[in-house]
């Protein structure tokens, strides 16, 4: 209650420019990127989610050209 009242409001829109702006940090590990990824994913509002389809060429154009082709291959 204290949080919902108090807490940090970020728009909507918000959202939307931090999950489409995630990038694979240089010398990341897959799995810490992959947690980052779904952690984010998962706090966006439902009503405004992105669809399954847009959430995974997010996480594609989140690496370099080189995996990026090779991960599209894969969708």
């Amino acid at each position: 209650m204290f949080l919902k009242h108090w807490g940090v409001k970020k728009d909507l829109l918000y959202y939307h420019t931090e999950f489409g702006n995630l990038q694979r940090e240089n010398g990341e590990l897959l799995s810490n990127f992959n947690k980052r990824f779904n952690r984010m994913y998962n706090r966006i509002p439902t009503k405004v989610k992105p669809t399954p389809t847009s959430a995974k060429l997010t996480y594609v154009n989140a690496f370099d050209s080189r995996f990026c082709l090779l991960l599209i291959q894969l969708l």
